[in-house]
Parts: structure tokens; C-alpha cells; sequence
């Protein structure tokens, strides 16, 4: 089996690391950012060409998006298209809402897109986290993997997200994707030169209240696993 990895938080993140441990009695391909692309969502880098830099075998970093990296893979970089793409593990939650801004599901959503089954995995709590956490998440994902492709619909891909302090047998819960309310605020700074500048600020998100939803389960130390369609439904 081959399997592409991809990311949002970079070539030589933590959590691409701690998978290409694990998995390394498959054949392994890594098309990953050259930096960090946390929240970039679907992007395309559709003006300018993409440098891609080999970084060993099967090994490259790319100047795009997580969505460029694996569309670039199966249309130019690969010699073979991957049995499953894995993106992650990606340092923070990607819980319900998340789905739409998280560069983490854009590079599972676009390998779904165009036919090859994908799996997007976060770790809950990485800001507080250590290489010995992503090491125990990427286990859990190698130990369940079987399992967890038998899960796998056509046009849809699998989104995880684990808690810091898991054990590798524990099971995964399944859940439905939250609704998730950020107290966001924009600040403004002017500069010496009178020149404004805006960052976007906030506090977490509002704590969930639905039991069976990602980001309660998670808050209560649950693994949550979701089937995640990739085509936009009309309202009835």
C-alpha cells in the first residue's frame, strides 16, 4: 500500500514526523508546505507556479497550499497514485465548523475530490502537548488503521481528532460535526508611519452542549471520528 502525506503546519512538523514512524512498512510519499498554512482552507495557487523542493526519497516540500501539495502529487510529482492519503497530525483541534477554514481537512477533502480515500487527524491540546503525545496519536492512528479504512464512503473523508493523554487501545466515538461559536474580535495597531494594521483576536469557543458532537467528546477525553462529505448540499 502507498500512502501520501500532507499537512497545514509544515515540512518536518512534529506530527508528520511522529506518522512516517509508524507507517514506515508502507510506501510512504511526503508532498508537504514549505511553511506553516494553518487556516488557509482550500486554497489554490492558481496565478503563480509552485516550487516543489526534493528533500530525500519520496520526501518534498512544496511553496503551496495543503490542497496544492497533494493536487501537484497526483497530477505531476507521483509516479503512482497513493492507496490513501493521510494529513497530519495537525497541532490543534479541527472540531465541526473548523472543517471549512482547516488546511488539515483541505488536503484530505481534495484527495477525496479526485478519488483517493483520505483521513485528516488532529491532536486536541497540542499547544500543551510533547513529541510523546503526537507519538502516541500517530500509534493510535497505525493500530485502528485497518478499521478506520473500512469506514471510508465514496465522496467523503474521515476526520479525527485525539485528545492529548489517550492510550492506544482506546476506542473512538462516533460523532457529528458541532457547531462552533468564536468570540472573534478585530484589533487595530497604527503604526509609526500612520500606517493600520488589524489582527484578528478571540478567546476559545463557547463550550459544546450537543453529547454526541466532536467537541464534546473531545472535551470529555473521547476520540471523535467523523464521516465528512466533500460536496455542498442545497437546502430542501
Amino acid at each position: 500500500m502507498k500512502i501520501l502525506f500532507s499537512n497545514d503546519d509544515g515540512y518536518g512538523a512534529p506530527g508528520l514526523e511522529a506518522l512516517l514512524d509508524v507507517f514506515s512498512e508502507y510506501e510512504c510519499e511526503v508532498v508537504a508546505p514549505d511553511r506553516e498554512r494553518s487556516g488557509t482552507s482550500q486554497s489554490l495557487t492558481l496565478v503563480h507556479p509552485i516550487r516543489v523542493v526534493k528533500k530525500g526519497e519520496n520526501r518534498y516540500s512544496c511553496s503551496g497550499f495543503p490542497a496544492d501539495c497533494v493536487m501537484y502529487s497526483l497530477l505531476g510529482i507521483s509516479e503512482r497514485w497513493p492507496d490513501w492519503v493521510i494529513s497530519g497530525i495537525n497541532a490543534g483541534p479541527n472540531l465541526g465548523t473548523d472543517l471549512i477554514y482547516s488546511g488539515t481537512a483541505a488536503a484530505a477533502r481534495q484527495a477525496a475530490l479526485w478519488g483517493v480515500p483520505a483521513v485528516a487527524v488532529s491532536l486536541c491540546g497540542a499547544h500543551k502537548g510533547t513529541a510523546a503525545d503526537y507519538g502516541t496519536a500517530a500509534r493510535w492512528l497505525r493500530a485502528h488503521f485497518e478499521e478506520i479504512t473500512g469506514l471510508c464512503q465514496p465522496e467523503t473523508f474521515i476526520n479525527i481528532n485525539i485528545p492529548c493523554g489517550i492510550a492506544v487501545d482506546d476506542p473512538y466515538v462516533r460523532a457529528v460535526p458541532s457547531r462552533r461559536f468564536y468570540s472573534d474580535k478585530v484589533e487595530k495597531v497604527v503604526a509609526a508611519d500612520k500606517s493600520e494594521y488589524y489582527f484578528l483576536m478571540g478567546g476559545p469557543p463557547k463550550p459544546p452542549t450537543d453529547p454526541l458532537s466532536d467537541s464534546f467528546l473531545v472535551s470529555e477525553g473521547k476520540i471523535a471520528l467523523s464521516v465528512i462529505k466533500i460536496h455542498p448540499e442545497a437546502a430542501e
